[in-house]
């Protein structure tokens, strides 16, 4: 492990009349001792030494050196991967938040923040309608989304079809006592809105702003409504009001179904057999007319079983990536990544391993050529 640059190999000789490195000539002194120097270039570097015995007689020395910049794995890789949802990976990410959007979550949250409300109305001074309303079942069919991705925001439109509220009122009309079931209906509710997301402390932030909901085709079973007065009332309020609460519990269920759909990206890992884990944690999110970007920053940990002789991963310093912005999905991992992944498996052993006949590891055939009997191959890595 040292810095790439012009270096000095320097080494010992006995009865040699010439030493080449790496093809160039060194000089020798009378104790036998020479040096010459050398450019090492990034990454591996190979130094061939060849000693002339005699025309007909060499000895050749090679050793490995790994030149560069190195970093520690103890240190969070800054923008260690890049990925990129274009128009197909953003509407199959949407359609998978819209899916989780189900009407068992609807009215668990409807329930959760209170699923009774009141409403009255007056007419000449007089109370017409005094009534207390509590939705007791929510259905719809699979909801979609569609999704336009602009500059800094994507336009949504979430569409729930078949909405259909079970609801129980009681209270007095006219000033009658009354107690009835209905089911209040839409042929479609729709939300539309904006969704901003952000990189906090490592997570994705979804925000749905601007929202605005309408439904299509409202109605309600009216066949236990007493009075067609109060039939009148209660439409009115009635289609306001639950348009309303199912649309907040809505609008509060998308932006963490949305996470969860776009966190489903994280490449996070760990393997057991192998020693190396890694931590991703999102870093940057840019959206665009054609989708979203996100940058990655990851976090490589090894085993405990540690060689400790290396001096960190070789360290890259890359350009900004540059996705391709027609495939649905595409990404891009940085040099870093790859180098500190490589460099966790060698410290902890991992390319160090051992096949033979004796254990069944190696087949016996595989050696015929050599015509050699029981056999071991070993690997020793002394570089990542």
């Amino acid at each position: 492990w040292i810095q790439s640059a012009e270096t000095t190999v320097f080494g010992e000789s006995d009865n040699i009349v010439e030493v080449s490195i790496n093809g160039n000539i060194a000089e020798i002194d009378k104790d036998g001792d020479f040096n010459t120097n050398t450019v090492l270039s990034r990454g591996i570097n190979v130094i061939e030494v060849v000693g002339t015995i005699d025309e007909n007689h060499h000895r050749i020395v090679r050793n490995s050196v790994i030149a560069g910049e190195f970093s520690s794995t103890e240190d969070t890789i800054s923008d260690a991967l890049a990925l990129r949802l274009n128009e197909g990976g953003l509407s199959g990410a949407m359609n998978a938040a819209a899916s989780k959007i189900t009407p068992e979550i609807v009215m668990s949250m409807v329930s959760d923040s209170g699923a009774n409300f009141y409403w009255n109305y007056d007419v000449l001074g007089a109370k017409a309608l005094d009534a207390n309303v509590e939705i007791t079942d929510i259905n719809f069919d699979r909801s979609s989304l569609r999704a336009i991705p602009h500059q800094g925001e994507i336009a949504i439109e979430l569409a729930i079809p078949n909405l259909q509220v079970d609801i129980y009122s009681a209270g007095y009309a006219a000033g009658i006592a009354y107690d009835f079931d209905t089911v209040v209906t839409a042929e479609e509710l729709v939300v539309q809105g904006y969704v901003t997301i952000e990189a906090v402390d490592g997570k994705l932030q979804v925000t749905l702003l601007d929202v605005q909901t309408h439904s299509e085709e409202f109605s309600y079973d009216a066949s236990m409504i007493p009075w067609d007065l109060e039939e009148a009332l209660f439409m009115d309020a009635a289609a306001d009001q639950i348009e309303t609460m199912v649309s907040e519990q809505v609008e509060a269920a998308f932006p963490p179904r949305l996470e969860s759909a776009l966190t489903g990206l994280d490449l996070s890992f760990s393997s057991e057999k192998l020693g190396v884990s890694a931590e991703a944690m999102f870093a940057k999110v840019d959206i665009d007319s054609e989708g979203i970007q996100v940058i990655v920053d990851i976090k490589v940990e090894g085993s405990d079983k540690q060689k400790g002789t290396g001096n960190g991963y070789l360290r890259s310093y890359g350009e900004t990536p540059s996705l391709n912005k027609d495939a649905d999905l595409s990404g891009q991992v940085s040099d870093n990544l790859l180098n500190a992944l490589l460099y966790e498996l060698w410290n902890s052993g991992a390319m160090d391993f051992s096949l033979s006949t004796l254990d069944g590891t190696l087949d016996p055939t595989t050696m015929l050529p050599l015509t050699a009997g029981e056999s071991t191959l070993r690997t020793v890595t002394g570089l990542p």
